[in-house]
């Protein structure tokens, strides 16, 4: 077989050349059957869909397969996709939105805390506190005082 190929590109160094030709379609070959590890992306749509309902949820809790289901996907690749998107997976970025309403509620009303973590889909007080703590640094209360003192 060599010596038919080498015959046909032109003796001894058509052989040479075939050999190459053949390595590197091997290795094409080789990175196409591996693309290693694919980016999922959300299109446009699916991110605001996926942002809108859980935003319009944050007092309750959401099945990651409601959300995923509104963005047609099963939930495993949604999950994915949406940290490949957003930057962060689902959960944490619903428990940020979270946050934030109870740190807007903080600033804008004299709601006591227990209060604000009900209205933001908390389990307790506590429970926020924890997040709270976990995310910014401080208590919910210290970061209210340190926030309302000036005015």
């Amino acid at each position: 077989m060599e010596r038919v190929k080498a015959d046909q590109c032109g003796g001894a160094s058509g052989a040479a050349r075939t050999r190459s030709i053949a390595a590197a379609v091997d290795e094409d070959l080789r990175v196409d059957a591996d693309p290693g590890p694919r980016r999922r992306k959300l299109a446009s749509w699916q991110v605001k869909a996926a942002m809108n309902l859980l935003r319009s949820r944050l007092a309750h809790p959401v099945a990651i397969a409601e959300v995923a289901g509104v963005c047609r996907l099963s939930p495993s690749h949604f999950i994915k996709a949406f940290a490949d998107t957003v930057g962060a997976s689902p959960y944490a970025w619903f428990i940020d939105q979270r946050i934030a309403r109870a740190a807007w509620l903080m600033r804008t009303s004299d709601l006591p805390l227990a209060q604000i973590a009900l209205d933001c889909g908390f389990s307790d007080q506590s429970h926020l506190t924890r997040a709270f703590v976990k995310r910014i640094g401080l208590t919910p209360a210290r970061w209210r005082h340190t926030r309302t003192r000036g005015l």
